[in-house]
């Protein structure tokens, strides 16, 4: 910003964050969170003899819906996402991407190894082993508690189980816990005596503990691809190698099946997204639905990257050259917009 009048205002959009909190001064701090904080968030704002603007920074796309996003659109977007989102965004919108494809030089590999959860027997023994060598060890389940609709691990059940057979260095985390008792255990693991630690995927993100090696998901199945790399990558943080044992109910489904290769064959999140993208489907690119068919007719987003790049390219400039499609390829852009039944989109061009 060197030469020019400007004000640089931060905005934090966080969970807990009330209405009170969103107030706009000129030069300090403010926040927002819920939809209509965030169009305060968004708002222009007036700073008499300076030229202001807004840039906004997503940490986590995946995290906000579609219409929080486009309401957004008054500021300068910037995003940080680890999977295809980036790519869709280069493709359909007016977002550049830059990617980072190599981990940090301090982490190490994670050995990922598939078991079937009737082998809970071998896995805690595997489990003792590692407390044996100081190590500590992440244990996720799916549920909270038991459920008489589901035959899934619970993570208060395994805790108690685990706390039997090691009194006072089995701590427990899950999202009904109050903040300050979940930040209390939290500390305890990272810090104090506690070895092992029962989540859900609370801990999917935000948690650095280099001295956790070992990270055991149950019913890794019923997971997600972009969850289980979350949860992988909590661990081979630190010098010692680390594992992760993914455990299974069967009978898979060949998508289960898929998931689980992919994810002991790479821990590369490119290829693991790209994986992602193949079996879920890539939903609706400019709605709400995240998964399934989408609206295209021809193109597959994991196969026509390339040239879906070209088409956004070739977009951007009709939009600023052209913008009212005008003249002979004008009229055959209409055409093609009519044919696809995607004419309506003519309207949000004229809106800009």
């Amino acid at each position: 910003f060197e030469g020019k009048n400007e004000v640089i205002t931060i905005g934090f959009v966080g969970e807990e964050t009330t209405a009170s909190d969103v107030k706009i001064p000129s030069g300090q701090v403010f926040d927002a969170s819920d939809e209509a904080q965030l169009e305060a968030f968004a708002a222009t704002i007036d700073i008499e003899g300076f030229e202001t603007k807004l840039m906004g920074i997503l940490g986590e796309d995946l995290g906000m819906s579609e219409d929080m996003m486009m309401g957004m659109g008054s500021m300068d977007m910037g995003g940080l996402t680890e999977d295809d989102l980036a790519d869709i965004y280069d493709m359909y919108g007016d977002m550049d991407i830059s990617k980072i494809d190599e981990m940090p030089p301090s982490r190490k590999p994670v050995k990922t190894t598939v078991i079937a959860n009737n082998k809970i027997e071998d896995v805690i023994s595997a489990v003792k082993r590692a407390l044996d060598t100081g190590a500590k060890v992440y244990w996720v389940c799916p549920l909270i508690e038991e459920s008489e609709a589901s035959d899934m691990a619970a993570a208060e059940e395994r805790y108690a189980l685990l706390n039997a057979l090691f009194p006072g260095r089995v701590g427990l985390v899950h999202g009904k816990l109050p903040p300050t008792e979940k930040d209390a255990v939290m500390n305890n693991f990272a810090h104090g005596n506690l070895a092992v630690l029962v989540a859900t995927t609370v801990i999917e993100v935000g948690v650095n503990v280099p001295e956790a090696t070992v990270m055991i998901v149950e019913h890794a199945e019923r997971f997600g691809l972009a969850q289980l790399h979350q949860l992988r990558g909590r661990v081979g943080r630190g010098s010692k190698e680390s594992h992760c044992l993914l455990m299974y109910s069967a009978p898979l489904s060949e998508t289960a099946k898929a998931r689980l290769n992919i994810m002991r064959q790479t821990e590369d999140g490119f290829k693991i997204a790209e994986e992602d993208l193949r079996l879920r489907g890539a939903g609706e690119i400019l709605g709400t639905r995240q998964s399934g068919m989408p609206e295209f007719k021809i193109a597959d987003l994991a196969i026509h990257g390339d040239l879906l790049a070209i088409a956004r390219k070739d977009a951007s400039v009709i939009i600023e050259t052209n913008p009212n499609l005008e003249g002979e390829r004008g009229d055959a852009l209409r055409t093609l917009l009519y044919l696809f039944s995607e004419d309506e989109v003519f309207r949000t061009i004229r809106s800009g």
